[in-house]
Formats: C-alpha cells, structure tokens, sequence
C-alpha cells in the first residue's frame, strides 16, 4: 500500500518482482510489506520464485490501545496472513520488519506472533534475516 494517494499502487504491484526475479535468478529480492494489500499475490511470487523473500513491515502504524480488541476487530486480515503464509509453507523466506519509528516495537511483536505459528518465531524474528542478508560467518 502507498503511503499517498497520489502514488500509483501498479508500481508497487508483486508482479513487477516476479518479472525482474525471473530475469534475475541469480539475484536475491526481498519483498516489503508482503506486497501489502496484495498479500494473494506475493505469495504467488514467493511460490513461483526461490530467489524472492518477504518482510512483514509495514502493516501497522502507531501504537494499539488494546492488541486484542485490534486483533478481534481485523479477523479477517490476521486470517488471511495466516492462512496465506501457511499456504506458502516455507518460512526461511519470511522476515519480520515493522517501518520503525511509524509503528511501535511491542505492538507489532505481538501482532506478528498472532498470525505466525509459535514453531516458526526464531525463523521469522531472527534467522530468515541472518540467512538472507548473511549476518553471521
């Protein structure tokens, strides 16, 4: 999603990475957001290209009062990320991310950790990151 209206959401489409992923199959993409709104979409791309990973920034801005009533109320949302995740079965690609300082640390923390299985914490919270980037020797 774009900050501004008066961006263009098709620069900011999964498919531009698809395309530029499979001319590039030596490269390695990282996808931010997700390809928030078009979660359906980059899964597809993550599916279809090894080369392409994904960051969980972005999806939420500003401190929440209260993470359950947020949580309740966005059902649909938090399902769709988790059903859409759990549909692309590969978690070394997923990294967590937040868009610090627009979103505050803890909340997102715990959002992530309702639509990502208990199992796959350390993989998101920390070695997808050390992975990809090469963080560690």
């Amino acid at each position: 999603m774009t900050a501004s209206s008066n961006a263009m959401l098709k620069y900011s489409h999964p498919m531009v990475i698809d395309e530029a992923a499979a001319k590039f199959p030596d490269v390695r993409f990282v996808m931010c957001h997700l390809g928030e709104p078009l979660i359906s979409e980059a899964v597809m791309v993550l599916c279809k290209n090894a080369n392409v990973s994904a960051d969980l920034s972005g999806m939420l801005e500003g401190k929440i009062p209260d993470m359950e009533e947020f949580l309740t109320k966005n059902k649909f949302y938090v399902d769709q990320l988790r059903g859409w995740l759990e549909y692309l079965e590969d978690f070394t690609r997923i990294m967590f991310g937040t868009d610090f300082p627009l979103a505050n640390l803890e909340d997102y923390i715990e959002f992530v950790k309702a639509f990502i299985p208990q199992s796959e914490w350390n993989q998101v919270f920390y070695q997808s990151a050390v992975d990809i980037y090469h963080l560690e020797d």
